[in-house]
């Protein structure tokens, strides 16, 4: 008895190379060289040339085809996208609403002291006090004195029992004399010992001029001392003075 044993047809090793050489596909940037005589599959693939790179993102002014996931700066009602300038997109945002904190700072902001009102802005708190600043008071000093006037005399010590100032020039401050001088005399102000002014009878005058270089400032104990003249006048006698300020 002889037996026969024939192999059932199937793939030899030239199919299966024809098979996986025609299911393998080149994608996109991918090359497929197929060598049937070498019986190799080579795989290559190559950087795109133009286009962005597989998986990166771009922010553009405006779509472009070539780019592989772009996305585009909208104008919206509070944002707009200036591209005047080559290279360059700026972003111009509108504030059409204002947070709590941005409103009180706006008005802390806004609200200008006055000569009469002074503002005070907390934000800690947040609060804001106004402060009424009292107009200054007229405070006037008098002083009279009886005959001639002796030597360096002190003609009066005054220490103050509330801050006062005495404006520029002694505006408003008055001095008479019932017996007009001599000669031209000179009384000193001093403040706390300093000269500060003067008050000033012209020769054969009866009313006084007053010199203050500056706005002077008396705080609550400072002294003003008035002096007489360094020298006797026979004639300048019977005085009356006044020294306007403000408290």
């Amino acid at each position: 008895m002889q037996i026969i044993v024939q192999p059932t047809p199937g793939l030899v090793n030239e199919n299966i190379d024809d098979r996986v050489a025609a299911l393998l596909q080149a994608g996109a940037n991918i090359t497929l060289n197929y060598d049937d005589t070498a019986n190799t599959l080579t795989i290559v693939g190559s950087t795109p040339t133009t286009g962005a790179p597989l998986g990166a993102e771009y922010i553009t002014s405006t779509a472009d085809a070539t780019l592989s996931a772009e996305r585009v700066l909208t104008d919206t009602a509070t944002v707009t996208w200036d591209r005047a300038t080559a290279g360059q997109i700026k972003a111009n945002a509108s504030i059409t609403s204002y947070t709590d904190e941005q409103a009180q700072d706006a008005i802390g902001t806004i609200l200008v002291d006055s000569a009469t009102i002074n503002f005070t802005y907390n934000d800690a708190t947040p609060s804001i006090t106004a402060d009424l600043i009292p107009p200054a008071q007229p405070y006037d000093l008098g002083l009279t004195w009886v005959g001639t006037l002796p030597t360096s005399q002190i003609m009066l010590r005054y220490p103050f029992p509330r801050a006062v100032t005495f404006p520029s020039g002694l505006t408003d401050s008055r001095g008479v004399a019932a017996i007009a001088a001599t000669g031209a005399k000179v009384i000193d102000l001093r403040k706390n010992g300093s000269n500060v002014g003067s008050i000033n009878f012209a020769a054969g005058a009866t009313t006084a001029t007053f010199t203050m270089a500056s706005a002077t400032s008396f705080a609550v104990g400072d002294v003003l001392t008035v002096v007489a003249p360094a020298s006797a006048d026979a004639t300048l006698a019977d005085l009356g003075i006044s020294l306007a300020g403000t408290r």
